[in-house]
């Protein structure tokens, strides 16, 4: 279990900037990085995010982790990203570029929702 966790926004690298980086320290001296890129759905780099820049921060960050999250804001006020028809579509073709089993991808689904007010049945 780590005993500290530190998190950092805009962590500068040789070839980028990591959006978020995460430092544990455990018992004994052990330490451990993790590294989340997050990119909205409709992003012009959204594969180029998962195949290349979050391998490249991990391996020279040092750490042992990826993260790559991505933002899904399509729905009723919001018609992008056009390329995809829904959330497991996307999933499904960001998953493929997964490097390894210390990168993983997930998706925030933040469309905007009909609150529950104002739901008739």
């Amino acid at each position: 279990m780590p005993k500290n966790i530190h998190v950092e926004s805009q962590v500068s690298c040789r070839s980028g900037t990591a959006d978020f980086v995460f430092r544990a320290s455990g018992r004994e001296g052990a330490r451990f990085t993790a590294v989340a890129e997050l990119k909205n759905a409709h992003s012009g780099s959204l594969r180029a995010g998962i195949k290349d820049q979050l391998p490249v921060y991990v391996r020279e960050l040092g750490a042992i982790y990826g993260l790559y999250l991505v933002l899904w804001y399509k729905g009723i006020k919001f018609d992008e990203p056009v390329a995809f028809d829904s959330v497991n579509t996307m999933f499904m073709e960001l998953e493929v570029f997964v490097a390894d089993e210390r990168t993983d991808v997930d998706v925030l689904d933040v469309s905007w929702r009909v609150p529950a007010s104002k739901i008739r049945s």
